[in-house]
């Protein structure tokens, strides 16, 4: 009977099977959480799980409610770099424009701290009226031999060498440079019809020199329709002969060679108004005399130059381009392109961000390919996590960036990434309860105790008639 009674007890206490830890009927991580889920464990165990907390900031805390409606002030900055795109305006505007459309993006427009040049048309105005007024008394002398007005000769050259001086002033800063240097170019041609009318004839062929070189494109030759020939608009008849002279003389002499630079380098060159490429960059052919050279680049003060090229001979140019404003968050900004691309924000960018008073930086750097294709890298950096939020790259063809690339790079750094500066912060879920035997689930049920009472008192029956019949024999 003993023997019967230690069985039961080993069936009933000894260890079964563990029961599942928990990990079957787990819902995945909730919607927009990236894990992490280790299918690898028994059962796919949830190694975390993600409730929200807020970063400290300056900013008041965003109620995970108000999320949709939740707008992020963002700045937009793209960085030059050798051998990309020819200017990088098209892709300012056209990353800019991509990021507005995202619903969460409030861009903070960098325009005024970028220091866009204002118009010059105002000043320029001004010289276009003293060009008309001087035309006008030319025209009146110009019908009358021009003979005994001396006086008026006098005021027209230096009405339109104030003209002239406004002009060159203002020539990288017109809307329309070649439109303007063309206006230049006719006033140069009206102060070569006043100094031969007033029989100087030496600067009336200088005169005629800078309007022939206002021809030059860059690629060794005149254009020939701006080539320096007789036009009565412009000449009297008493100057054909002059012009024809002066045009035979200027095309014997040798041309010149120019190497232009900037300080920065990468600026937007102009040749008398023309684009003629990015500093530096060496000009053959040109023809001897005054040369108009502009030079315009972001953030830098537009510049123009008058150039004295001798004939036979080679001049070297590279003027330093001041600042247009001295704005500390775009000199940190442009300082930390090494550090765009690394995991943790750098102290220069969130320093930039602070004092753009931003929460968000969307980046764009280019480079180009050995074969020639342009690669588009965008950067999307957080300064209330100091991290960055996502990296994307998008490559272009050998021609450069198309209309649908920026697009698609700011598509691949905004889709699905959070904006609201709420990170998910790793929680380790409780370890799970050792497994329970047998004889725990039977102690927890109703009949527990009965039944122990049950086999004591069998127990303490079966010893008494043990002992009982033990006795009597």
């Amino acid at each position: 009977m003993f023997q019967l009674l230690f069985i039961y007890l080993y069936l009933i206490c000894w260890p079964g099977p563990a029961e599942a830890s928990g990990a079957e009927g787990l819902e995945p991580p909730p919607l927009g959480y990236p894990g992490p889920w280790d299918s690898s464990t028994p059962g796919g165990t949830r190694l975390s799980i993600f409730p929200e907390r807020r970063v400290p900031s300056d900013e008041p805390p965003v109620q995970p409610g108000d999320q949709e409606l939740l707008r992020v002030a963002t700045a937009a900055y793209v960085y030059e770099a050798p051998g990309g795109p020819d200017g990088i305006e098209p892709l300012e505007l056209a990353f800019a424009d991509a990021l507005r459309r995202d619903p969460r993006i409030d861009l903070v427009d960098l325009a005024d701290r970028l220091g866009q040049a204002e118009p010059a048309e105002v000043a320029l105005m001004q010289a276009y009226r003293q060009l008309e007024q001087a035309r006008r008394v030319l025209f009146d002398l110009r019908g009358g031999g021009g003979g005994g007005n001396e006086g008026e000769l006098a005021a027209v050259v230096r009405l339109l060498r104030q003209s002239i001086a406004t002009q060159e002033k203002e020539l990288a800063r017109a809307a329309e440079p070649e439109r303007a240097a063309e206006n230049l170019r006719e006033t140069w041609a009206h102060l070569a019809t006043a100094l031969f009318m007033w029989r100087d004839l030496p600067l009336a062929q200088a005169a005629l020199q800078t309007v022939y070189n206002f021809g030059f494109t860059g690629g060794g030759l005149p254009v020939p329709e701006r080539d320096l020939r007789w036009v009565p608009r412009l000449y009297p008849e008493t100057m054909k002969a002059f012009v024809a002279e002066t045009q035979k003389r200027l095309s014997a002499q040798r041309p010149g060679r120019l190497t232009v630079g900037s300080v920065p380098p990468g600026a937007q060159l102009l040749i008398s108004g023309r684009k003629g490429g990015r500093s530096p960059l060496t000009l053959e052919q040109v023809p001897p005399g005054r040369l108009y050279l502009s030079w315009t680049r972001r953030n830098r003060r537009p510049l123009t130059l008058s150039i004295n090229v001798p004939s036979g001979a080679s001049t070297d140019v590279a003027p330093e381009l001041p600042r247009l404003v001295n704005d500390d968050s775009l000199q940190r900004l442009e300082a930390a392109q090494d550090q765009v691309g690394a995991q943790a924000m750098a102290g220069l960018l969130a320093e930039a961000a602070g004092l753009l008073r931003v929460d968000l930086l969307a980046l764009l750097r280019y480079r180009k390919n050995g074969d020639g294709s342009v690669l588009l890298i965008g950067s999307l950096y957080d300064r209330r996590t100091r991290s960055l939020v996502r990296e994307a790259q998008v490559a272009s063809s050998i021609s450069g960036p198309g209309p649908a690339d920026v697009p698609r790079l700011v598509r691949q750094l905004l889709d699905g990434a959070r904006l609201d500066g709420l990170v998910p912060v790793a929680v380790v879920p409780p370890a799970p309860p050792p497994p329970r035997t047998r004889f725990q689930r039977l102690s927890q049920t109703r009949w527990f105790w009965p039944l122990v009472g049950t086999l004591a008192g069998a127990a303490v029956v079966g010893a008494a008639v043990g002992i009982a019949v033990g006795t009597t024999h």
